[in-house]
């Protein structure tokens, strides 16, 4: 055999083990550390990020779609957090819920309760979007979803100090 096929054939079983889960992934911390490390380094590999979480085969912005990112391994999801008229920050791109749940209105109009109420539409919404089981979830939600992994919070408005001081609050 030459090296090529060898190298081939090699590439097949490791993908194979990382498929079957044969290959041990490191705890969220220690992931977590290695992401912060590959972060800070400027000479270090590109890192993957997801616009919006993994939402091609769920819904942008939800829980489940990070859960697929922490399931491809994605190295950072980036959240979009937006305040509702009672200062509940929630999960939420555009400025209405209209494109992307059964619902219409500002967020800044909604409370936690209406948005709770709301069912997000399949991938990035619209129109003809299928709806989902899942509802908007809040910032703390998203962030408990996605301990382990880096995240970029795309802060909606005034809401970055909230936003601090309830990541501090969760630790």
């Amino acid at each position: 055999m030459n090296c090529k096929i060898i190298r081939r054939l090699t590439a097949l079983v490791v993908a194979a083990g990382l498929l079957a889960g044969c290959v041990s992934t490191p705890a969220p911390q220690d992931r977590l550390s290695l992401l912060r490390g590959r972060f800070l380094d400027p000479n270090g590999p590109v890192m993957v990020v997801a616009h919006r979480a993994c939402w091609t085969s769920t819904a942008e912005n939800s829980l489940a779609a990070i859960d697929r990112c922490r399931d491809l391994g994605v190295d950072m999801v980036e959240l979009d957090v937006q305040r509702t008229r009672d200062g509940q920050l929630v999960l939420m791109h555009d400025s209405t819920v209209d494109r992307t749940t059964n619902g219409t209105g500002r967020v800044a109009d909604l409370t936690l309760t209406q948005i709770k109420a709301l069912r997000l539409k399949a991938g990035a919404g619209g129109p003809a979007a299928p709806l989902t089981g899942q509802s908007p979830p809040t910032f703390a939600e998203a962030m408990r979803a996605a301990r382990g992994m880096l995240v970029n919070v795309d802060a909606k408005g005034e809401v970055n100090l909230q936003a601090a001081q309830e990541l501090e609050g969760m630790g």
